[in-house]
C-alpha cells in the first residue's frame, strides 16, 4: 500500500468539549491506495 496526500484529523472530543483531556478523543484517517 501507498500513501497519498496528508493524513487528516477530526476532533471528536476536545477542550472546547470537556476540561478532562483524559476525555478527549481524536480520528485520525490516512488516505492510502494499493501498489499492486
Amino acid at each position: 500500500m501507498g500513501v497519498v496526500g496528508p493524513a487528516q484529523q477530526t476532533y471528536l472530543l476536545g477542550p472546547r468539549d470537556t476540561d478532562d483531556p483524559a476525555r478527549w478523543r481524536t480520528e485520525i484517517g490516512r488516505p492510502v491506495f494499493r501498489t499492486a
